[in-house]
């Protein structure tokens, strides 16, 4: 994890830097003292995680969130001795995503970076996470489970999933699918799109991924059926 704090006053710098420290031991941290020096220092390294005054030499917080916020979602936190109403407002109508006036409590706003910390890792995840009832997809791993159980699909199989999962409610054409599920052989997929005998049709990728995604561990069962949204 690293750390981007912009602050002219050092003194104010270091004791946030000495909290950043404490609530993450192994993170780095990267100081400026001004807008110049911050958007250098994220050029150069990407944050995880920007602290930045207001008022600094230039070009001065506001700027600097706005630049930083057209590149990144990292969490940004306004640390200034602008406390009114019409300065949060504009920061945060920026991309600012907190907001804490000088002077501060510590112990508050280390509260505040954790809070802030947590919110960004919950959104990482639902962002490589799809998720349909009980059905879930991770985009990082690969990997889906229904309820809980895993399910096991080719490589094909979970291209298409991925596709009607990331197009819940819309209407995709056989080709559509086809294609964004990677099926690129011309011959294929004129077999698969033309021919209506039963045979063909179960020779396809999309029968043998709905039967998957229809039963816990992917493995044709007895019994009821759990209703799903592709089945």
């Amino acid at each position: 994890m690293h750390v981007l704090i912009a602050d002219d006053a050092r003194d104010v710098a270091e004791v946030v830097a000495f909290g950043v420290r404490m609530i993450w031991p192994q993170c780095t941290v990267a100081l400026a003292a001004s807008g110049e020096a911050a958007l250098r220092a994220f050029n150069e390294q990407p944050c995880d995680l920007a602290i930045l005054d207001v008022s600094m030499p230039a070009p001065d917080g506001f700027a600097v969130c706005w630049q930083l916020r057209q590149q990144s979602t990292i969490p940004i936190l306004m640390l200034t001795v602008h406390d009114a109403p019409q300065d949060k407002v504009r920061a945060l109508d920026l991309g600012a995503d907190d907001y804490v006036t000088k002077p501060f409590d510590e112990t508050e706003l280390l509260a505040r970076l954790r809070a802030l910390m947590r919110r960004a890792q919950i959104d990482a995840t639902a962002a490589t996470m799809l998720t349909i009832g009980g059905m879930r997809l991770d985009m990082t791993t690969r990997q889906v489970s229904i309820d809980g159980n895993p399910v096991s699909l080719t490589s094909t199989e979970y291209r298409l999933l991925e596709e009607l999962m990331r197009h819940a409610g819309t209407v995709l054409t056989h080709r559509e699918l086809l294609e964004r599920g990677g099926v690129r052989n011309m011959s294929m997929m004129s077999i698969i799109l033309k021919s209506s005998c039963a045979a063909c049709a179960r020779n396809s990728a999309i029968l043998p991924m709905r039967r998957a995604i229809s039963r816990p561990n992917g493995a044709l069962g007895t019994g009821s059926r759990p209703r799903h949204p592709f089945t």
